[in-house]
């Protein structure tokens, strides 16, 4: 593709990875909205969920196109681009995580409440029994805090080892990448190199071929000196 093609290509991803990012933007403060419900939030983290997901596979493509522009001045300013882009769609990413997590915590809170409030309603009845209950209960809340604290442990490691490996990709897909623009270079230093080889033999059959020319001259003219010499009419 040619670099006025190219960079059509990259302002249409430009243009879709930036409207993506706006919705996504949206969408993640609304999550954090204090006016919107538990309902209306979780709807709002699935749906930026989705756009996370296209956002990022439009920016690999951006990517792609910036660092197959040929144009160097040009090239460079894409690839500033698509970095800064990169930068707003991971801040935005990290806002999603932390308010996914605000979000479980106000649920859990809101449900132990509510189971709380249950139990002491019994309680004030003051059997033997619902007191029992309370106790059980609480033991199990405390079980289960315990469990979701090392759920959310376990999550952050995971977390830091997938962001590890998407480290790894990332430089791995630079050294693709630079190697590709290697590769462009090299062809096309190879196609100049063939233009040059090209030329050259064009030029020494050309030489080659006057030189035979002048041989034959010279040949023709000795030829007739010789017949004139010994030609006595």
């Amino acid at each position: 593709m040619d670099s006025a093609g190219s960079n059509r290509m990259f302002q249409h991803y430009q243009r879709e990875v930036e409207s993506l990012i706006s919705e996504l933007r949206v969408e993640v403060n609304q999550a954090y909205s204090s006016l919107a419900s538990l309902d209306e939030r979780k709807t709002s983290l699935k749906r930026a969920e989705r756009l996370l997901d296209q956002a990022s596979q439009s920016l690999n493509s951006l990517e792609l196109e910036a660092y197959s522009d040929t144009v160097e001045p040009q090239r460079r300013d894409n690839i500033q681009r698509v970095s800064n882009l990169k930068k707003q769609l991971e801040s935005l990413r990290k806002d999603w995580k932390d308010a996914k997590i605000i979000l479980s915590e106000e649920r859990e809170n809101m449900e132990r409440n509510d189971l709380l409030r249950e139990v002491e309603q019994d309680l004030e009845s003051g059997s033997l029994e619902q007191r029992q209950k309370f106790v059980s209960v609480s033991g199990k809340l405390e079980k289960g805090n315990e469990v979701l604290h090392n759920s959310r442990k376990t999550l952050e490691e995971t977390e830091q080892v997938t962001r590890g490996i998407l480290e790894d990709l990332s430089a791995q897909r630079q050294t693709i990448l630079h190697t590709r623009e290697g590769l462009s270079k090299i062809d096309a230093a190879l196609l100049r190199s063939r233009g040059l080889l090209s030329s050259m033999t064009r030029r020494a059959l050309a030489n080659k071929l006057i030189l035979y020319i002048v041989a034959a001259i010279f040949a023709l003219a000795g030829l007739f000196i010789v017949i004139s010499k010994f030609w006595k009419p």
